[in-house]
């Protein structure tokens, strides 16, 4: 525990002062604030329908034909889901690969998602948007900053929320700023050095066609995990900042023309531990040097929509991307000393060790039309591109294995064009069919060199270059019944993909050979399910049954025979 108040302020605060310049001058008001927020968060939730835009439009989760979990800001708050961890403890059907770090987080849901870990930075299944904005794969894992809802939308979402949305998709919806001041602080101290600040603030700037906001979190905990090694302590330790600021424009009337700007970055700085030796009585590691990973992830991004007569128009410009420091041991003297018959201390210092440089930029355009609220049938269509460039540098040494010896550099480009829409319409007394398709074209370039050490049987240098085209169809089918207005019953067919591409690791290089592109993995899902609202109960009730249907999806396994 720590010894004292001023300990847990200046551990938190340390890392949120950089941040906070801009947010220093409302204390009073946010003090109050935080209060009335304890107030509201003292009583009993009340359950209510909750407005979701699952279809890239708002209407009530009772009304979408496919399984949605949704977290408001009141269960967000009262559950402290505070990031991708805490998230898929309290989600059923959602699974986490990670290894401790915030680049090696990978989603599953409902099964489908990448086996082991992701062979490429498009070899996600269960896409991540931020205000409509897909997220880097390797920036799954990141801090959920004053966001108003989470919906968690299952089965093929490639429809309307676009590439690779397999398995389904989370949409992180952020707290809109409004025309009333409010502000917020939040503190946390606990065991293992466990500290947490968090502040935010919103208000109008220029009446109510300007408001803005602000919000920012730092975060510490010492890791649990023993190190043997003779200068070790404990694995595990993670810091994270993060920082986010929106503007929003509305120069007219609230149903009127809107334009929003949001800018975030998140940063978090671990000392992971990749791997334990399932037999190891004290769940202990061996590592000199320690692992170590800073990680950046950082976005902007401008939405605008227009109302025009019957129909709307979206815009959505962005940009994203992070930035990967990594350091890591691989030769755990607890795991390969039985391996090899050696002592553990014969891997120190480490046989084998990564030194890693990763970074990813990408470039999001989406325009969309869209059916006016209240219109007979409801319809979205639109077109989309995406670009990806991703640069690796791998520095390997290995004393035992010519795949984890020597230097790679690598570059990959993604170009993608799509275009989809979706129409739902009344097809008779309170039952509703809709049908939507999309169409991707990915364009995928593979640019790598290998500069060898001198290992027995691998090259001296080798380059390769791949491209490879891939197009991909999905969609969906459903139809929607409501015998009476307390419940809701569905049917829906979707068909999933996810594009096929080059692995990250060239490791094939080293014995002068090129690296396989891996194929497309396409799914069909099938789902039947009731939701019911009784009048008066305060209950909800959802339930679903469903079926994957998936081909060619792709398993990342070391061999430890050839390493």
């Amino acid at each position: 525990m720590y010894r004292s108040l001023a300990e847990v302020a200046r551990r938190a605060g340390a890392a949120l002062v950089p941040l906070l310049v801009v947010a220093a001058p409302a204390p009073v008001a946010a003090w109050a604030a935080s209060a009335a927020d304890a107030r509201e968060a003292s009583g009993a939730p009340t359950i209510g329908e909750v407005t979701v835009t699952a279809r890239r439009r708002a209407e009530p989760a009772r009304d979408v034909p496919f399984a949605v979990t949704t977290l408001d800001a009141t269960t967000l708050a009262i559950e402290r889901v505070d990031d991708t961890q805490a998230l898929f403890r309290r989600v059923p059907g959602l699974s986490l690969t990670s290894f401790d770090d915030g680049r090696f987080a990978y989603f599953q849901l409902r099964g489908i998602g990448p086996l082991s870990q992701a062979i490429s930075p498009d070899d996600g299944s269960v896409v991540t948007y931020l205000d409509g904005v897909p997220q880097p794969v390797y920036a799954s894992e990141a801090a959920y900053l004053d966001l108003e809802r989470i919906e968690v939308l299952r089965g093929p979402q490639g429809t309307l929320f676009g590439r690779n949305s397999q398995g389904g998709a989370l949409n992180l919806v952020t707290r809109p700023p409004g025309p009333v001041p409010a502000a917020r602080v939040r503190t946390e101290a606990g065991t293992d050095r466990y500290a947490l600040a968090e502040v935010a603030a919103s208000g109008p700037l220029d009446g109510e066609r300007w408001t803005a906001a602000i919000a920012a979190r730092a975060s510490t905990v010492d890791g649990r995990v023993p190190n043997v090694a003779p200068r070790g302590g404990a694995l595990g330790d993670r810091e994270v900042a993060a920082l986010r600021g929106t503007l929003v424009h509305t120069p007219g009337a609230a149903d009127g023309p809107r334009w929003a700007f949001t800018a975030h970055a998140d940063r978090q700085d671990s000392r992971p531990y990749y791997y334990v030796r399932r037999d190891e009585p004290r769940g202990a590691v061996e590592l000199d040097p320690e692992n170590r990973v800073r990680r950046t992830a950082w976005g902007a991004h401008a939405s605008g929509r227009v109302p025009l007569r019957g129909l709307e128009l979206h815009s959505i410009t962005a940009v994203n991307g992070f930035d990967n420091e990594q350091f890591t041991d691989d030769t755990d003297g607890l795991i390969y000393g039985p391996l090899f018959g050696l002592s553990p201390a014969a891997f120190l210092p480490p046989a084998s060790f990564s030194d890693w440089r990763e970074d990813e930029r990408r470039l999001y355009q989406e325009l969309r039309a869209s059916s006016a609220a209240g219109a007979a049938a409801a319809w979205t269509a639109g077109v989309a591109y995406f670009r990806s460039e991703f640069e690796v540098e791998l520095d390997n040494r290995s004393s035992f294995s010519p795949f984890l010896n020597g230097d790679r550099d690598a570059s990959q480009t993604i170009d993608s064009l799509a275009a989809f829409g979706e129409l739902s319409h009344a097809l008779g007394p309170r039952l509703e069919g809709a049908l939507g398709a999309r169409w991707t074209r990915d364009e995928k370039r593979l640019r790598a060199t290998f500069a060898g050490l001198g290992f027995p049987g691998t090259v001296a240098r080798f380059e390769e270059r791949g491209e490879r085209v891939y197009e991909l169809w999905t969609g969906r089918a459903s139809l929607r019944w409501s015998p009476i207005p307390a419940a809701t019953l569905y049917a829906t067919a979707g068909r999933g993909a996810k594009s096929g591409g080059f692995p990250r690791f060239t490791l094939s290089a080293a014995l002068g050979l090129p690296s396989r592109a891996y194929a497309a993995s396409t799914s069909w899902t099938w789902e039947a399910g009731a939701k019911l609202r009784p009048a008066g109960r305060g209950l909800r009730l959802d339930l679903a049954a469903f079926a994957n249907s998936v081909r060619d999806e792709q398993l990342f396994v070391l061999d430890f025979v050839s390493f």
